[in-house]
């Protein structure tokens, strides 16, 4: 299985060590990245490509291990993977296609920094208190087609009639987020920005 990545090796150009194990601040970051391996549930092969492009697997506070999801995000039956990578202090959405339905690369990239926040913090990338433990708060989950389509409606986005599933993208202590959907070789957004 190939990520959504036009050229997998021009992807991400920094390159962090690579520490099985490692915690974000053996890294130099102040939050808790997983190595490929550490997640059990994802199949081999996406292991190994992960640990081809130096990701590690960036994990929000809540119930760890997080950032890895499967679903059926290109039709109903395929199973597909959807993993936040993080390399040189950026994470990238990156979907890992079980068939050959497929979208684009999502092109879902950002700083790793803008997601930093303490569990008082309300907004992302603000500063924290000196002492305060920092967490990482971009999160990704499935949504079924049920869920999706609530979603989107609520947004005011397209009118969908999804038959698969969607990948929620989310700041929780910000109450944001952003949900994706694959339709016909195309993503549909919806965006909701909390007060």
């Amino acid at each position: 299985m190939r990520p959504s990545l036009l050229s997998a090796a021009g992807v991400l150009a920094a390159s962090l060590p690579l520490v099985a194990g490692a915690n974000g601040t053996e890294l130099g970051q102040p939050y808790k990245l997983l190595s490929p391996g550490e997640l059990s549930a994802l199949p081999a092969a996406i292991k190994q490509e992960l640990d081809n492009m130096g990701c590690r697997i960036p994990q929000a506070y809540e119930a760890q291990p997080n950032n890895a999801v499967q679903g059926e995000f290109a039709r109903k039956g395929q199973k597909d993977w959807a993993v936040l990578c993080s390399k040189g202090g950026s994470s990238r959405l990156l979907i890992f296609w079980g068939g050959p339905a497929k979208c684009p690369d999502p092109r879902r990239v950002a700083a790793d920094q803008e997601f930093l926040q303490s569990q008082n913090d309300q907004k992302a990338g603000a500063t924290a208190q000196p002492d305060a433990k920092l967490y990482f708060s971009r999160m990704i989950a499935v949504l079924n087609p049920e869920a999706t389509k609530g979603q989107f409606a609520a947004r005011g986005g397209k009118k969908l009639a999804p038959d698969h599933d969607g990948i929620e993208e989310s700041i929780p202590l910000e109450q944001s987020s952003i949900v994706h959907y694959c339709a016909n070789g195309r993503w549909a957004q919806a965006a909701y920005q909390g007060e």
